[in-house]
């Protein structure tokens, strides 16, 4: 067996989803999900890795407590924002010590 299919498996176990649970709240096709997890499928997209990740650790309780900040709505989206912020300010941060570095010379 594979280890992705072994891993998927055993964070459905640890989270108490079934299948079906893991797919609506990862946005991902049930069939799909059904695949990854018996081993017929094997080689998903980063994309779809992030999906499945989403999809196991959903809390619908923290989503029915808080479910209209778009924060909560869209966690992902407000991450990859975060993340790209985070790399324009490291980008412009290394840019401003080469441009410093370059004056001085």
């Amino acid at each position: 067996m594979r280890e992705l299919t072994k891993t998927l498996r055993r964070l459905a176990q640890l989270s108490g989803k079934t299948e079906a649970q893991i797919a609506k709240h990862g946005g991902l096709d049930p069939a799909y999900v059904r695949k990854l997890m018996s081993g017929q499928k094997w080689n998903p997209t980063e994309a779809t890795l992030i999906k499945l990740a989403v999809g196991i650790v959903f809390d619908p309780a923290l989503y029915n407590r808080h479910g209209d900040k778009p924060e909560v709505k869209h966690p992902l989206a407000y991450l990859v924002q975060a993340l790209q912020a985070d790399r324009l300010r490291d980008a412009i941060g290394t840019f401003q010590e080469q441009v410093g570095d370059v004056a001085a010379d």
